[in-house]
């Protein structure tokens, strides 16, 4: 009966992790860290326990305030006496925003009608180096977007620009002939959306391809980018968000503007508040400057704006790149 009782002793030791060799459960995996989330996965002691999720990965995107990247893949549970290892959590995902602030020194590119395009070396408080395309009203020479990524700034309408500083510029092709009205970076890519429901992208904002319209061939005349996703708003009043523009999914509609901006979530332009960026609105160094009726305004506190002296009229969209 003695040899009996060992040997059942010595096999439920097994399961629990009883021996003097082992703890109770396996040691914790670490967590994934930060920039892209290193993977976790369960230690590969006697009896390990499951193991934890990685953390999330967070990098720093191209706006003035980055968001928090996608979260590791929960890890896969130990096995029982002699367990393997847990599966390594998935890197976090690039975002953009957060509290990362890109380094290098800030510029301002703003853009409107005839084609004119202006930059400001100094937080807005001056702007120079004035160019235009001609015309003047709604037509090719319009420029409605501006957005800035992988060191370039785009500049959009009827026509593509693309610029390495704010003050040269060169027209790039258009895949198709229509208008594009918002343009953001954000996971890697340019991604523009437009006239007809009309979608752009650009890995470098020199070369741009046709990616899937917007459902119903809506308008957009405003995109935003936070949560790893991009959201159009379009004329209809509808939200559609896609990770890449290659596929597009109804998120709500019924919006009263087609205006969408990014501030911690995605919202309305006029419910955010703060320091944030969309189309109009750009933030860099404790400046925001942002547009109204046309004109340039600045503002050191997000809450207090004054009109910029001098500003051009007819202006549509502001940008902010970062240069060393």
């Amino acid at each position: 009966m003695r040899h009996l009782c060992s040997a059942v002793w010595l096999a439920l030791s097994g399961l629990v992790g009883c021996s003097s060799e082992t703890g109770a459960t396996g040691d914790l995996p670490e967590a994934g860290a930060a920039n892209g989330g290193s993977p976790a996965g369960g230690a590969a002691t006697t009896g390990g326990s499951s193991a934890t999720a990685g953390s999330a990965g967070a990098t720093a995107g191209n706006s003035a305030a980055g968001t928090v990247g996608n979260g590791g893949a929960v890890g896969t549970a130990g096995a029982s006496a002699g367990g393997s290892a847990g599966e390594a959590g998935l890197a976090g995902s690039g975002g953009q925003g957060g509290s990362a602030q890109p380094s290098g020194k800030p510029t301002f590119v703003a853009v409107g009608y005839a084609g004119r395009r202006v930059r400001s070396l100094d937080l807005g408080a001056t702007w120079t180096d004035e160019q235009m395309l001609g015309g003047g009203g709604d037509d090719e020479f319009l420029l409605r977007a501006v957005g800035f990524g992988q060191g370039v700034f785009v500049a959009l309408g009827w026509k593509i620009l693309s610029s390495p500083d704010g003050k040269t510029w060169t027209e790039q092709p258009n895949p198709q002939h229509q208008w594009l009205g918002g343009v953001q970076f954000g996971g890697g890519s340019f991604l523009a959306t437009g006239g007809y429901g009309y979608c752009a992208s650009s890995v470098d904002g020199l070369t741009w391809k046709a990616c899937k319209s917007i459902p119903n061939n809506e308008a957009s005349r405003s995109l935003a980018f936070g949560a790893g996703k991009f959201v159009t708003a379009t004329d209809p009043g509808n939200w559609f968000e896609s990770i890449d523009g290659y596929g597009w999914l109804l998120v709500s509609g019924g919006h009263p503007s087609n205006q969408v901006a990014f501030c911690g979530a995605l919202k309305e332009y006029a419910a955010c508040t703060g320091a944030f960026n969309a189309r109009g609105r750009a933030t860099a160094a404790g400046t925001t400057i942002r547009l109204k009726d046309g004109k340039l305004e600045r503002s050191t506190n997000d809450l207090d704006f004054t009109p910029v002296a001098g500003s051009p009229s007819g202006m549509e969209d502001v940008a902010v790149g970062f240069f060393p």
